[in-house]
């Protein structure tokens, strides 16, 4: 085989770091991809497990999705994790790879409609903090961030404080 470069090939920087999950030194760094392989009962779900809690105690996972028919027998030591009843897939399901995809999805448009109306808030701030203390006119895109349970004008929030979350596909088979 040969290998023959390429001119004036130039790529684009999208601004998506690969390693932009931020772990302590003494973690995986990631984005990574970790298979573990040996004979049953060896522990292999018992390290993962503790893996991965470690890297939530640390906020550097958010949010498992499990493909796996045997879950249920290592529930109690997946409990810690805080796995969602609904992230948990069957192998067997031909629809786990479209369904893990659109929440993934989900996740990246929340993050994108929070930094949306975060830049929106930056913008209208000094008119929604006039309106939460006197009657001032507002625009309908400011009300967005009322909240009439509190009766005043709020930044928006996220789940995950703005930043990327971390999201782990967890198989076990």
């Amino acid at each position: 085989m040969k290998t023959k470069s390429i001119p004036n090939l130039k790529f684009k920087d999208l601004g998506n770091d690969a390693f932009s999950v931020s772990t302590p030194t003494e973690h995986i760094p990631l984005n990574s991809v970790i298979l573990l392989v040996a004979k049953k009962q060896s522990g292999k779900t018992f390290f993962a497990s503790n893996l991965m809690n470690q890297l939530k105690q640390v906020k550097a996972c958010d949010r498992i999705f499990v493909i796996s028919d045997t879950f249920n027998s290592n529930k109690k030591m997946m409990e810690h994790l805080d796995i969602k009843r609904e992230d948990i897939f069957s192998p067997n399901d031909p629809n786990v790879i479209p369904e893990i995809t659109k929440r993934i999805e989900a996740e990246r448009d929340d993050l994108l409609e929070y930094r949306q109306n975060l830049k929106m808030y930056n913008q209208y701030r000094q008119t929604l903090e006039q309106a939460n203390r006197y009657d001032t006119d507002i625009t309908e895109e400011m009300l967005i961030f009322y909240n009439p349970d509190t009766g005043h004008f709020e930044k928006p929030k996220h789940k995950y404080n703005g930043r990327k979350p971390a999201i782990f596909i967890f198989c076990d088979g």
